[in-house]
């Protein structure tokens, strides 16, 4: 199809176009045993609401996708939008500021911080799944998952993760939910 549109438009201005296509990245296709396991913490933690694969699958490149054409294993993404900069991310400031919730590649990409707990809880969890281990009580965790929602816990971000089961899928996003999409808005577990 991309050889038909450029040589058609350039067609149409009297010019000529050479086309040499090199893939530089493999598709990203999560093994669906993997990311079911993605899936279900993420309902386990953060409720069925905010699991999602909607938006999936996207055009994203990924050099994880390489890994995973080695050995099985599930790409994901957590995301943080929030209206306003808050907790970890504000940084002893108590004036509220808007967030950019831009894309990690945007020049006003701002991290936010407040994920680091979050996303800490989640893969102990996902590692305790993964060797059949219990490192840390539930009343041990940061973010206490299954207590009251804190400020900022993933609870108070809406949709944290995002989780594609199988087949090809990529991408980046934002508000915290586990999601399988491209929506920067939403989280991610492709």
């Amino acid at each position: 199809r991309m050889r038909t549109i450029v040589h058609s438009t350039c067609e149409a201005f009297g010019a000529s176009a050479e086309i040499n296509l090199k893939p530089l990245y493999a598709v990203v296709d999560n093994h669906p045993e993997q990311a079911k396991v993605v899936r279900e913490l993420g309902e386990r933690l953060l409720g069925p609401d905010k699991v999602s694969e909607g938006e999936l699958p996207i055009l994203g490149g990924e050099d994880f996708s390489y890994f995973m054409h080695k050995a099985p294993g599930a790409f994901f993404l957590m995301g943080g939008k929030e209206a306003q900069v808050r907790g970890l991310s504000a940084y002893g400031s108590d004036k509220p500021v808007e967030r950019s919730n831009c894309m990690c590649h945007n020049t006003a990409f701002d991290f936010n911080d407040n994920l680091i707990p979050f996303a800490v809880c989640f893969w102990i969890r996902l590692i305790e799944n993964r060797f059949g281990l219990a490192l840390y009580p539930e009343e041990e965790l940061p973010m206490g998952f299954g207590a009251e929602p804190q400020p900022t816990a993933a609870a108070d971000v809406a949709n944290p993760i995002a989780v594609g089961g199988g087949g090809a899928a990529g991408g980046g996003s934002g508000k915290k939910r586990v999601v399988a999409h491209g929506d920067p808005s939403r989280t991610q577990c492709l």
